[in-house]
């Protein structure tokens, strides 16, 4: 049994690739859990846990054999990843700001993805493994406050107030996220990764708590996101389907570009604002102007708040391009935009071969990110996991790593169609 764990230690990514997953996600889910409140050392049991489970993970990446390292373009963005975290960080310290042990774990997992990147196959196990283990997250947030033990949020009040059996229709649901926008750009994630996927064991599952999710976080913002994914499948599979049985391939154009712009269309026209993004945007870029190299930091972002420079006392620029250029500087923000355009450009490459499911999930992140501040690049938080998942899977089509992966991991012969999204046939 230990030589056999050993050698699937020795031979694969998705040991690594999966204590990597459980340690974002886990921690999200006990930080939520135990309200923070410390358990040792003044240290909570989300934080604790994450240290561990990552350096559980670096075990096992350390035992994984070596193997062909990353691609330029990839390798590009993940550097760039790792200094976003280094300026945000440095950032913070020169403010005096505080910050917790997990910061420290993002540019050692990023580090860990460099140098001994998944194969297609691994690529595609992570996604799921990914996509289940926040579905399950989801359920037992919920189950927790069916029965009492962890109440959910209860002071943002619902905007449709529409009926869900065991859900407060009173509020918008935001669970373990800390937030209905985060919510529901995972949920967004999971229809559109389901989808794309398309598995009997695994698509029903994913579409429906996504359909969930996203319906009980009433985020505006997600259903322009999950309108742009669902657009892309659309389109990817349309033109599929119309090579096969003689469809205009211009109808499957038409549905997908009315599927992205209706949404926008009816948000803007019931609030050309975008529930406030615009004036939101305008006081940040203003506030960049104050300090175009270095940023205002987090103390000025806060300072901003509390004096109503920007509007309704929130904290972040609401979109992680502006939020970078005004907390960070115009280097922090050219760096998300290479991280971003980089992604865009390996995803569109790998389209003919993973059947476009990186294409979709990144859209759908790339539309939550330019209209919220998913991420501030510091943390190993869950709301990066989508892009990480578009990142592993479109890289590895680039050049498949070289991998001795067990049966698990890779099919028979080495074949990529048995992975694909959907069925064999969508490879042709």
């Amino acid at each position: 049994m230990e030589k056999r764990l050993f050698h699937v230690l020795r031979i694969s990514a998705l040991p690594y690739l999966t204590l990597l997953a459980v340690s974002m996600i886990g921690g999200q889910f006990l930080q939520y859990t135990f309200r923070s409140a410390p358990l040792f050392k003044a240290q909570s049991a989300g934080i604790i846990f994450v240290l561990a489970v990552a350096a559980m993970s670096l075990v096992a990446w350390l035992v994984l054999a070596p193997r062909r390292r990353m691609t330029a373009l990839p390798l590009l963005i993940v550097i760039g990843m790792i200094i976003l975290w280094l300026i945000a960080t440095l950032r913070i310290a020169s403010q005096d700001g505080a910050f917790n042990y997990t910061a420290l774990v993002t540019p050692v997992f990023l580090m860990m993805l460099a140098f001994k990147p998944p194969s297609f196959g691994e690529a595609i196990r992570f996604g799921d493994l990914v996509s289940i283990a926040l579905s399950v997250s989801i359920v037992t947030t919920q189950m927790l406050d069916v029965l009492g033990l962890r109440a959910n949020r209860a002071d943002i009040v619902s905007r449709w107030d529409l009926p869900v059996p065991g859900i407060d229709s009173a509020v918008r649901w935001e669970g373990m996220f800390t937030d209905p926008n985060y919510a529901g750009f995972i949920g967004a994630f999971l229809i559109v990764f389901g989808l794309f996927r398309w598995k009997p064991w695994l698509t029903p599952w994913l579409t429906v708590c996504g359909a969930l999710v996203v319906y009980t976080s009433e985020s505006r913002s997600t259903l322009v996101a999950l309108s742009v994914g669902l657009a892309t499948l659309v389109a990817i599979k349309g033109y599929e389907h119309a090579k096969r049985y003689v469809i205009p391939q211009w109808l499957f154009l038409l549905a997908a570009i009315a599927l992205i712009t209706l949404p926008l269309a009816t948000a803007v026209a019931i609030d050309p604002s975008l529930n406030g993004r615009v004036p939101i945007w305008s006081s940040v870029i203003g506030l960049a102007g104050e300090d175009p190299i270095l940023g205002v930091g987090s103390d000025g972002m806060l300072e901003a708040a509390q004096t109503s420079i920007i509007p309704w006392g929130n904290v972040d620029g609401h979109s992680v391009v502006f939020d970078a250029l005004a907390r960070n500087g115009a280097i922090s923000a050219a760096l998300v935009l290479t991280v971003l355009i980089g992604v865009t450009v390996l995803s569109l490459r790998a389209h003919p071969v993973d059947a476009g499911l990186s294409l979709g999930v990144f859209v759908t992140f790339l539309v939550g990110a330019l209209t919220y501040t998913v991420t501030t690049w510091q943390y190993p938080t869950v709301q990066v996991l989508p892009l990480l998942v578009a990142l592993l899977i479109s890289a590895s089509v680039s050049r498949p790593a070289r991998t001795h992966s067990f049966s698990s991991a890779l099919p028979a012969k080495n074949s990529l169609r048995n992975l694909l999204p959907g069925s064999s046939r969508s490879h042709r």
